[in-house]
C-alpha cells in the first residue's frame, strides 16, 4: 500500500526523485481526468524538499498540466491554495532524514478510493509532453492570514490581549503563525522558530517533546502555549500552569463550540467517549470514521467540525485539517477564562494504550472479534478500522491494526475506574490465550 494515513512518508531510500518524479506524472494525470488544468506545489523546510520538488513539479509539467509553485509554506496554506489539484512536499512530524508527499483536491486530501486511483497510476506508464504548460510562482501566505483573520474575527470576535508562547518546533508554522497570533492582539514568545531542515526538539509536539515550552509558558507567566509539528496541521496546547490539554479534550472543547442542535461532528474511531457525551451535551451528534479520513467524514455527514488527536478540520474555514486556526480560536476561547477552565465541563476517564509487535495482526483481531461476543451490553460495535465495541454506559474498547507497521493498537476506556478495571482484565486475558503472537512494546 502506497498511501498510509496521512499521505506517503518514508526515508530517501523509499521517498526518492524517480519516486517523485512519477508522482507528479500520477496526479497530473488524475487531474487531467477531472477536467482540472493546475496543480499548486508547494514544500516544508527539510533538506531534501527543494530536490524533491523540483522532481514533483518536472513530473506534472510533462504531463501537460500548468504549475502553481508557492514555495516553502505550511501543509495548511497548500491545502488553502489548491482549488484543483495539489500536492505538498512534507514528511509532517517524521524526522528529518524522512521525507514524503500529500496530495489534495479541491482544497481536501484524497478519499482512499482516489489514493488507490493513483497508486495504480504510479505502476503504469506516461508518455513526456515537450508542450510545456505554464509553471508560475506566487506567494499565498498573505492570502491565507488575511483569510484566517477574517474568519476569526468573524466566528469569534475581537479577542482580549493575551501572552502567548509558540513553540514552532522548527516547522513550517514559524512563517506565519506569529504573525497571525500578533495579529489577533496577542504578545507572542517564539520557541524553535528557525527553519533548517533539522529539529532541535523531535517534531512530534507529544508532551514528552515539549517539556521546554511548559517550563516557558510558566515562566513566562503567558496565558496560553501552542506546540506545532513540521507541517503546523498539528497543534499541542498547554495551559497557564504549565500542563498538557489532553487532545480529546481539545477536541470536544471545538466541537462543542462548533456544533448546533441536530448538527455532527467527526471524530477518528480511536478517541474519547468524552467527545461524544459534550456534543450530545450541546445537541449534536458523533459520527466516528477511520485514522486519516476525517475529510471523507466531513462529506459524509455534513460536519461543522472534524477532529483526531492533535489535527483540526474547521469546516466553515476549509476543508482540510488546520492547526493554526485551531492556535487562532483557543485564544479567543480565552478570552474570558483561562486555559485551565477551558475544559472544566468535560468529564475525562481513565484510559490506556497498548501497542503491540506483531506479524499476526488478522489472527490478533479475530481472536478479540470473537471473544468480544461474552458481553451482552456491547451497544455497537464500528469496524471501519479494526473493531471498536462501544457499551451501553460509554465505555469502550478498540483493537486496530496499524496500516503501515506490524503493529496492533488496543485503547480501553471504561467511565468509572471498575468499569475501567474489569475492560482491562478482559483484554489482558484475551492476550494471554496469544502470547505467541505479539510482544508489547508500550
Amino acid at each position: 500500500m502506497l498511501f498510509g494515513t496521512a499521505g506517503i512518508r518514508g526515508d530517501l531510500t523509499r521517498i526518492t526523485p524517480q519516486f517523485a518524479l512519477t508522482l507528479g506524472k500520477s496526479v497530473a494525470v488524475f487531474c487531467r481526468g477531472r477536467g482540472l488544468s493546475s496543480v499548486v506545489v508547494g514544500r516544508d523546510g527539510r533538506t531534501s524538499s527543494d530536490m524533491l520538488s523540483e522532481a514533483v513539479i518536472g513530473g506534472v509539467l510533462s504531463q501537460k498540466v500548468e504549475v502553481e509553485d508557492v514555495g516553502r509554506v505550511p501543509t495548511p496554506v497548500l491545502a488553502f491554495a489548491s482549488e484543483q489539484g495539489g500536492i505538498m512536499v512534507t514528511a509532517s512530524h517524521n524526522p528529518p532524514d524522512n521525507n514524503g508527499l500529500k496530495v489534495f483536491l479541491n482544497h481536501r486530501e484524497l478519499y482512499p478510493g482516489e489514493e488507490k486511483e493513483i497508486e495504480e497510476m504510479v505502476n503504469g506508464q506516461f508518455s513526456t509532453s515537450w508542450d510545456v504548460p505554464a509553471r508560475r510562482k506566487s506567494d499565498v501566505l498573505p492570502l491565507y492570514e488575511h483569510a484566517v483573520l477574517h474568519y476569526v474575527q468573524k466566528e469569534c470576535g475581537t479577542p482580549r490581549r493575551k501572552k502567548v508562547v509558540l513553540d514552532c518546533g522548527n516547522g513550517m508554522g514559524a512563517l506565519i503563525t506569529p504573525h497571525l497570533l500578533t495579529h489577533l492582539g496577542c504578545e507572542v514568545t517564539t520557541l524553535f522558530p528557525e527553519i533548517t531542515g533539522r529539529f532541535e526538539r523531535p517534531s512530534e509536539p507529544s508532551e514528552k517533546n515539549i517539556s521546554q515550552l511548559k517550563k516557558r509558558v510558566v515562566r513566562e507567566k503567558a496565558d496560553i502555549g501552542f506546540a506545532q509539528d513540521g507541517d503546523a496541521d498539528r497543534i499541542n496546547v498547554v495551559t497557564e500552569e504549565g500542563e498538557i490539554i489532553p487532545e480529546d479534550s481539545i477536541i470536544a472543547l471545538l466541537a462543542g463550540y462548533y456544533v448546533k442542535k441536530g448538527e455532527t461532528v467527526v471524530t477518528s474511531i480511536n478517541t474519547s467517549f468524552r467527545i461524544d457525551e459534550y456534543v450530545e451535551k450541546k445537541g449534536g451528534h458523533t459520527k466516528r470514521v477511520m485514522l486519516g479520513n476525517l475529510h471523507e467524514g466531513v462529506s459524509k455527514y455534513e460536519a461543522v467540525f472534524a477532529g483526531e488527536p492533535w489535527k483540526h478540520i474547521h469546516c466553515r474555514f476549509g476543508r482540510w485539517i488546520d492547526g493554526m486556526v485551531s492556535a487562532a480560536v483557543l485564544v479567543h476561547l480565552i478570552r474570558d477564562r483561562k486555559a485551565s477552565e477551558l475544559c472544566s465541563e468535560i468529564n475525562s476517564y481513565p484510559m490506556e494504550k497498548i501497542n503491540l509487535q506483531t506479524e499476526n495482526r488478522t489472527e490478533l483481531l479475530a481472536l478479540f472479534k470473537e471473544h468480544l461476543k461474552t458481553f451482552t451490553d456491547i451497544k455497537e460495535c464500528i469496524t471501519v478500522s479494526g473493531i471498536r465495541a462501544n457499551f451501553e454506559d460509554g465505555s469502550w474498547i478498540l483493537v486496530r491494526p496499524s496500516g503501515t507497521e506490524p503493529k496492533v493498537r488496543i485503547i480501553i476506556e471504561g467511565v468509572t475506574p471498575r468499569r475501567f478495571a474489569l475492560l482491562k482484565n478482559f483484554v489482558f486475558e484475551t492476550l494471554n490465550e496469544s502470547k505467541s503472537l505479539y510482544s508489547i512494546v508500550n
